[in-house]
């Protein structure tokens, strides 16, 4: 039943005619509601649900509202010419003044009053919306039909809306509608505020547990307390149409129901074609399953919706959600140069958008352009102090510009912080910076004492254990990954795609970190897992990586051509994970196209020193490129490199700094962090 009455609701939602982002709110007039009872005593029923309706809106503060009392005094001179409901609601708004008129009936059992809500349009005499809400008491009632109607008013920009969001509360539907506006424009701190706000006012409202529960899927995720997700739940059973649908597509994602899912989404676009969700999940579906062209038309579709959504100052900002989607899909397609535009259009459009200043940052970080990089780093960070994950950002600029002192110094300020946040950001980032500096056993203690500070933070342990495979401790690197892979899966959520992705992440990490070690049957046992897992993740890189594996089994065979094709077969966009485009660079080494070998490398560095980037430290590729160009007989170009380098690795363990005899000659040395000893990487193989 609930499933239809949105149906319902949401066909005459689409139909009422949009307005400017500069149109002056309504003027709504509440009519006296109808009581569907011969039983004269329960008359005085509509007029309090009518008085607490125009209560609630008023309160609202976002539009002007005509009591009942004076839409009732007009309604004795009011004689239409055919008499029928809507002439006479829309004659008597006329004579209040008002834009819109809201009638109702009102029934009632024993234990619950059902509302029959129209919403007429005062110009046209059109029915503009039709809705029915239930409630067990009177107060709850008229909440949420303030909430429906407040729905109707909130979405000012032409042409799109939040397709019901359903709450009892007008004051937590409006909190949810500030979610989605600073969502959108990148405040996180303001997003989980009003969340946490809504979820306490009402804690039923399906949409706002969804989007807050949506803000825990990070590597070092903002945790949510437990009781929400039993209630969120719980929710389910008022959970509109849109939400149901969103559910659907989440579920057959998570499920690893690839092909089901982007039917979804596809179906959600086509029911809910003003609601720019709609349009991010479908974009959502096509990035994960690494179809960037699609993704990026729905994102183009999305942009389509309003190009001036947040000038109202209400609703979601679709250009901002859209150009977000839009400098990732292009950076993943390789498209470096179109990403920076679209950030750079984006900031034009809405300068004071943190967001937008961070995806400038990060476009032109993937261009190795640090310098301009930071500056809109820095200015995302002023727009959003509060908010830990742009200063973060800042830092990450400042690694990857190889400017390690600013960077130690930026992270010694946040000692004092009292944000849990930013102190398990600090151990992360410590962690990074010493990586690049070749200090692999402080940068394992690091990320010990994070993990006993902060549970949140065991995802570090991967990271740890590729620390102690780099030292050759490869044993205990093997049992650390198997133990993370045991305590990721428990822990994932209960669908199959969610599995799949712990399990096949957590064991190419393994496999690329154990290459080294020379031990190509547990290799190939670990390839044939990810094959035969892979497809059930719902993350299209998840697919890819069996590919990986197998090219580094072909690497350490000296078997390079073949190499090349599996780590070509492994690559997820045009950059993805920097380790499969670190062997590549090698495996071209080995055939004498160190051309081919800078191409490869310049894909890594384009990658941000997070999620699959945490992984490869710059001062590893820079070793790589060093060699590439010398072997290219581009000294110069080599000697900067391999500057570099010995620069990063000057305090390096012992095991790092042996490395640094790749750079004794022109054709290279050993090398042995990362992948398979070889001494002759720097020479082609036959």
């Amino acid at each position: 039943m609930a499933l239809v009455l949105a149906t319902y609701v949401t066909r005459y939602a689409l139909a009422r005619p949009a307005t400017g982002p500069a149109a002056a709110a309504p003027v709504v007039a509440v009519a006296p509601v109808r009581v569907m009872d011969a039983d004269r005593s329960s008359a005085w029923l509509g007029d309090g649900v009518a008085q607490l309706v125009a209560s609630d809106l008023a309160a609202a503060r976002t539009m002007t509202v005509v009591a009942p009392e004076r839409v009732h005094e007009a309604l004795p001179g009011v004689h239409p010419p055919n008499g029928t409901a809507g002439d006479v609601a829309s004659t008597a708004g006329r004579a209040v003044g008002a834009t819109w008129v809201v009638d109702g009936g009102l029934a009632h059992g024993d234990t619950m009053y059902v509302l029959d809500v129209s919403v007429h349009d005062v110009h046209s005499g059109t029915v503009i919306r039709l809705f029915t809400v239930t409630a067990g008491n009177l107060v709850a009632l008229a909440s949420r039909a303030a909430s429906h109607l407040l729905a109707t008013a909130l979405p000012t920009e032409q042409g799109v809306q939040l397709s019901d969001a359903e709450s009892a509360d007008v004051e937590a539907y409006e909190a949810y509608v500030r979610a989605v506006q600073a969502e959108s424009q990148g405040r996180f701190g303001d997003e989980r505020r009003e969340l946490d706000r809504a979820i306490a006012l009402d804690s039923g409202f399906a949409a706002a547990l969804r989007m807050r529960r949506g803000m825990s899927t990070g590597e070092l995720a903002d945790p949510v307390d437990p009781h929400l997700v039993r209630a969120g739940r719980v929710a389910t059973v008022r959970a509109t149409e849109w939400d149901q649908w969103a559910n659907a597509v989440e579920r057959a994602t998570h499920d690893g129901e690839h092909d089901r899912a982007q039917e979804l989404a596809t179906e959600m676009v086509a029911r809910f074609p003003r609601d720019p969700r709609s349009y991010a999940t479908l974009a959502d579906v096509y990035s994960n399953a690494g179809r960037w062209v699609d993704a990026d038309s729905a994102f183009r579709a999305e942009l389509a919706l309003d190009s001036l959504g947040t000038e109202s100052g209400r609703g979601p900002c679709v250009p901002c959600m859209a150009y977000a989607g839009l400098v990732f899909t292009r950076w993943a397609e390789g498209d470096l140069a179109s990403a920076e535009r679209t950030a750079a259009r984006w900031v034009a459009w809405a300068p004071a958008s943190p967001a937008a200043c961070s995806a400038l940052s990060f476009a032109l970080s993937s261009r190795q352009r640090h310098d301009s990089s930071l500056a809109a780093a820095r200015r995302a960070a002023s727009l959003a102090p509060t908010d830990p994950v742009y200063a973060e950002r800042i830092v990450r600029v400042l690694i990857a510009a190889r400017r390690y002192a600013s960077a130690d110094s930026a992270l010694e300020a946040w000692r004092a912080s009292p944000s849990a946040e930013l102190q398990m950001a600090r151990y992360d980032l410590r962690a990074l910076l010493l990586r690049e500096q070749g200090r692999l056993r402080a940068a394992d203690a690091v990320i010990d004492t994070a993990v006993a500070r902060f549970p949140d933070a065991r995802p570090l342990m991967l990271l740890r254990a590729t620390g102690m495979a780099e030292l050759g401790d490869y044993a205990a690197a093997a049992q650390l990954f198997e133990q993370q892979a045991h305590a990721r899966q428990s822990g994932a959520d209960a669908s199959s795609g969610d599995v799949a992705r712990a399990f096949c992440w957590t064991h190419a990490l393994e496999a690329d970190a154990l290459a080294a070690a020379g031990d190509t049957i547990r290799l190939r046992a670990l390839a044939d897992s990810l094959a035969a897992s892979s497809a059930a993740s719902y993350y299209g890189r998840d697919w890819r990586l069996s590919h990986h594996v197998r090219g580094l089994i072909a690497l350490r065979g000296g078997r390079n051509a073949e190499a090349v094709a599996e780590l070509e077969r492994a690559r997820w966009g045009a950059s993805g994970w920097p380790a499969t485009l670190r062997a590549l660079a090698r495996a071209q080494l080995a055939l004498g196209h160190p051309a081919e070998a800078v191409r490869a490398l310049r894909g890594a560095y384009a990658v941000p020193l997070d999620a699959m980037g945490r992984y490869v430290p710059r001062s590893q590729l820079d070793l790589l490129m060093a060699v590439a160009f010398q072997r290219s007989g581009m000294a110069d170009s080599g000697a900067v490199y391999g500057a570099r380098v010995r620069a990063a690795w000057r305090g390096a363990d012992p095991e790092v700094r042996r490395e640094l005899a790749a750079l004794g000659g022109p054709r290279g040395g050993q090398l042995t962090i990362g992948a398979e000893p070889s001494p002759n990487i720097g020479q082609a193989q036959p």
